[in-house]
């Protein structure tokens, strides 16, 4: 099988499902504006699986050979992942408004993370007869065996903080405006006997590391490798997600980090999200209006739902065994 993507199979948590670390890695190719990366994956030869539309186009033209089999892995709703706001934004929306139609239209199957977001396209292409061949393979992510931290001093300041709070909140990811972050700092000073997790680089970092000097309750850890994230999990009480509702592609939400919450056993907050409130409801243990309320939510106390079980990861339907 050929793995055709433009995300980094290396980094990306579920291109790293299906490229193995025994699967050879062709070449890296500049084509659409990005990296073209090409995997020869264990499996049907004649399997071609592409991460977006652009990638699949690359496979169109350059690797649809007698009997080939397009698979498209819809990870994103791609032409609503940004809000439209100015040209490039615009121009955007339109090539892969276009990539996505012609994609979905001669692809053998399409893979989709959630019911909604399969509901969505399958009803909005409803004249290309897509439901006949989309497939549902739920997000789960490699789960990663929990490693200390290296460096003695940071393990040091972690265990010290740790041991000062009863309960500790976590968040992990992106540090950019549009994500909960800022509104989650600004009353974190009211709830000094809370700690605060943070993992993640962005933009925002630099903010954080400030506010992290002001609020000893706040514990700025940067970006850390998976298995060292694992075991900051394992070591916290409560994980918050939070998706916008203006972006479909959000708004129809496949979050990776509801099934890290639930391997770590943490109790999981979530914002009022549309599919973080209907899809994935069962899962989450308690939503917030705001982001100061998930301070007063964990302070008042949780009443937990019973453990879920985690979905396995179906790696055989994602490429089409």
């Amino acid at each position: 099988m050929l793995l055709i993507c433009r995300n980094n199979p290396e980094s990306h948590a579920m291109l790293r499902r299906v490229a193995r670390e025994n699967d050879e890695c062709g070449p890296i190719i500049n084509r659409f504006f990005k990296k073209i990366f090409i995997v020869k994956c264990v499996g049907n030869s004649n399997v071609v699986l592409c991460d977006d539309p652009f990638a699949m186009l690359y496979a169109f033209f350059f690797h649809n050979k007698k009997n080939t089999h397009l698979r498209l892995w819809a990870l994103e709703i791609w032409q609503h992942q940004v809000h439209l706001r100015g040209i490039k934004a615009w121009l955007r929306y339109f090539a892969f408004t276009a990539a996505s139609y012609f994609c979905f239209r001669i692809s053998d199957s399409i893979v989709f993370p959630s019911r909604a977001r399969s509901d969505f396209i399958c009803s909005k292409y409803s004249s290309l007869g897509l439901s006949a061949k989309s497939r549902i393979v739920l997000n789960v992510p490699e789960f990663f065996q929990a490693s200390p931290f290296k460096d003695e001093q940071l393990a040091q300041k972690f265990s010290q903080f740790r041991s000062a709070y009863k309960k500790v909140l976590i968040y992990a990811g992106s540090l950019q405006e549009g994500r909960l972050i800022s509104n989650l700092i600004r009353p974190k000073h009211r709830f000094g006997d809370i700690g605060l997790v943070i993992c993640g680089d962005g933009p925002l970092g630099s903010y954080v590391l400030s506010s992290q000097k002001t609020d000893r309750s706040i514990l700025f850890l940067g970006s850390i490798n998976r298995s060292t994230l694992s075991y900051v999990f394992g070591k916290c009480d409560f994980g918050v997600l939070s998706y916008d509702n203006e972006l479909l592609n959000t708004r129809l939400c496949a979050p990776l980090k509801i099934w890290e919450y639930l391997h770590h056993d943490l109790i999981i907050i979530g914002n009022k999200n549309a599919a973080l409130m209907g899809e994935w409801s069962e899962y989450i243990d308690c939503f917030y209006e705001n982001e100061s309320d998930i301070f007063t939510i964990i302070e008042n106390g949780v009443e937990t739902k019973p453990k879920k079980k985690i979905p396995v990861f179906d790696r055989e339907k994602v490429i089409g065994m």
